[in-house]
């Protein structure tokens, strides 16, 4: 039945016009950072060695990640939102009675394509940014080694899909396709930045738990905090086991 659950998730998700629509937007993030990686490397080959030292660096990822993240939560949300827009999910529920194996399935769906899509953005940003900066040393080269560079792409890509299921999980306690997106909006941009402004000791603790902040953690590659590389993995794994655990709860106490 499980099978049969997500081939009949897959089929819908790649029915629906917007699938498309936000996968080739995403999949456009890989030449805005490809083109902000060059910009920014011709301009440390122009700059002086006091202006080199202080360049930033040419990992545009900082700047393709949130793009990436609104996309796959838009995703995520929508794979049942947008059935309890058109009262589809009444259908849904006939066919698939069982309520806990309706939302497996798409979370199965929705956090496989986040998962293929992140990994495809993040992994080639990476190959592309490195031949971008060749062997150009630090702070213009993001990373000390490939091994480093690779596992950060990595974690960027798992966090592609926490966020999409993050974002399902929502959707079924809330059924509303906005009212997700601006809580995923406060939750993966507004609130890493709210914590910016908070006394330095109350950052230092909130910061390493924010969505964004978590594959630097993970990677290896984000050292001064108190959160270790396998705490940082447990937070990504709690994120979306207690949104799709609110969700499984919504779907199954309340009607259609």
């Amino acid at each position: 039945m499980t099978t049969d659950v997500i081939a009949a998730e897959w089929a819908k998700l790649r029915t629906l016009r917007s699938t498309y629509y936000l996968l080739g937007a995403a999949l456009l993030a890989l030449p805005i950072g490809i083109a902000l990686a060059m910009a920014i490397t011709s301009s440390w080959d122009g700059a002086s060695g006091v202006d080199r030292a202080h360049s930033a660096s040419a990992d545009s990822g900082a700047v393709v990640q949130p793009f990436l993240l609104f996309l796959v939560a838009t995703l995520g949300a929508l794979v049942i939102t947008a059935e309890y827009g058109t009262r589809a999910i009444q259908a849904s529920l006939v066919v698939v009675p069982r309520r806990g194996a309706l939302l497996a399935g798409k979370a199965v769906v929705a956090g496989g394509v986040a998962l293929v899509v992140g990994m495809a953005v993040a992994i080639g940003l990476t190959v592309a940014v490195r031949a971008v900066v060749g062997d150009r040393p630090a702070p213009i080269n993001p990373w000390s080694s490939a091994t480093q560079a690779f596992a950060s792409a990595f974690a960027t890509g798992l966090l592609a899909m926490v966020v999409a299921l993050i974002a399902l999980g929502l959707g079924a306690v809330l059924r509303s396709s906005a009212g997700t997106l601006v809580t995923m909006g406060a939750l993966v941009f507004v609130l890493p930045v709210v914590t910016e402004f908070l006394p330095a000791r109350w950052a230092a603790g909130i910061s390493p738990l924010c969505l964004p902040n978590l594959p630097g953690i993970l990677a290896g590659t984000t050292t001064d905090t108190w959160l270790s590389p396998a705490g940082a993995a447990a937070v990504l794994v709690a994120y979306p086991v207690l949104a799709l655990g609110a969700g499984a709860l919504a779907i199954g106490r309340r009607d259609a």
